[in-house]
């Protein structure tokens, strides 16, 4: 329970390691990045922000004065992030993304013969 109601909570660990799934949206500059192994639903969006020198900020369906909602697992979840003496995030959850390894994505292409009909 918290606050008088039931509640589900997902912590991500500060520095967990996440996997590259998806562009979402076909955005070449969004990332949807799995932390659980063996399910590909369950990932978080990322993109890059101009207001913090491009660094991959956590992409959410709205931001509140409560903090982020972002969908996780087709479920919506209420982000809970630190705030300072005047209101401001004091965090904001962001990735580092190296981009060296973008071009090592390996891709594998085969034409089909066909089959002959009888």
């Amino acid at each position: 329970m918290y606050k008088g109601k039931r509640a589900e909570v997902i912590h991500f660990p500060r520095y967990a390691k996440g996997q590259f799934i998806f562009h979402p949206n076909g955005d070449d500059n969004q990332f949807a990045i799995g932390f659980e192994e063996g399910d590909d639903t369950l990932y978080l969006t990322f993109g890059p922000n101009p207001n913090f020198g491009n660094r991959y900020l956590l992409q959410a369906k709205e931001w509140s004065d409560t903090g982020p909602t972002v969908t996780y697992g087709g479920i919506e979840f209420q982000v809970e992030l630190p705030l300072d003496f005047s209101g401001k995030y004091t965090i904001i959850p962001w990735i580092i993304v190296d981009m060296s390894k973008i071009s090592e994505n390996e891709t594998r292409t085969r034409t089909v013969k066909g089959r002959k009909v009888e």
